[in-house]
C-alpha cells in the first residue's frame, strides 16, 4: 500500500454499494432494508448492499461486489456499468468521515436474494415508481438538536431517506441522460 494511501484512510474511510439495476422492463433496483441492531447508526434503515473497504478488497468496486455477496449471496463476474458520484458521511464517526461510492451493476432480471442477518428485507423497486409524485413523501427525523422533515420515498414498507435517497436522486439523473443520450445516438 502506498504511504499516500495509508495517510489518507487515517482521515477518513472508504466505502462503496452495489446498486442493481435490471436491463428488463420494467427496470428496477434493489433496495435492501437493514436490521434493526443497536449500536448501528443505520438501524432498520433501507439502503443499497455495500459497507466499508478491506484492505484485502483491489478497488472499491471490489468492495461493492464482496459486500453484495456478503450481505445477499448475490455474485456478480462483470464490471460495473458505471459509477456515481461520491458521498461523504459523519453519521458513523464524528472525527472521521466516510466517503461512499455507489457502483451501478446492470443484470438480465432480478435476482433472488438470501440475506445474511445484517439485512431484514430486499426488494426490487421499479425506477418508474421513484419517478412519480405518488411514492414521494416527508420522514420524520430525530436528532439531538430537534427533529427536522426530509424527503423520503415510501414504497411497500420500506422508507428510503436520506443518504440512500440522495443516491437515488443521483441515480435518476444519470439514467435519464444516459436515456437521452442513447435516443440522440440512434
Amino acid at each position: 500500500m502506498l504511504e499516500s494511501q495509508l495517510f489518507t484512510q487515517r482521515l477518513y474511510y472508504h466505502a462503496a454499494v452495489a446498486i442493481l439495476k435490471t436491463k428488463s422492463f420494467p427496470n428496477q433496483i434493489l433496495v435492501v432494508q437493514r436490521a434493526t441492531r443497536s449500536g448501528d447508526p443505520w438501524s432498520g434503515d433501507a439502503a443499497f448492499p455495500g459497507g466499508k473497504s478491506d484492505p484485502l478488497d483491489r478497488s472499491l468496486e471490489a468492495t461493492a461486489k464482496r459486500e453484495l455477496m456478503e450481505e445477499t449471496s448475490i455474485s456478480l463476474n462483470m464490471d460495473a456499468s458505471y459509477k456515481l458520484n461520491r458521498k461523504i458521511t459523519r453519521v458513523h464517526h464524528a472525527l472521521k468521515p466516510m466517503f461512499i461510492t455507489p457502483f451501478v451493476f446492470e443484470v438480465e432480471t432480478p435476482i433472488t436474494t438470501h440475506l445474511n442477518s445484517e439485512l431484514s428485507n430486499a426488494q426490487w423497486i421499479p425506477i418508474q415508481t421513484l419517478r412519480t409524485q405518488q411514492f414521494k413523501s416527508s420522514y420524520r427525523w430525530r436528532t439531538p438538536y430537534g427533529s427536522i422533515n426530509v424527503p423520503c420515498y415510501r414504497f411497500n414498507g420500506i422508507v428510503i431517506w436520506g443518504l440512500t435517497y440522495s443516491i437515488i436522486q443521483n441515480f435518476l439523473q444519470v439514467e435519464s441522460r444516459r436515456t437521452i443520450k442513447s435516443i440522440r445516438s440512434q
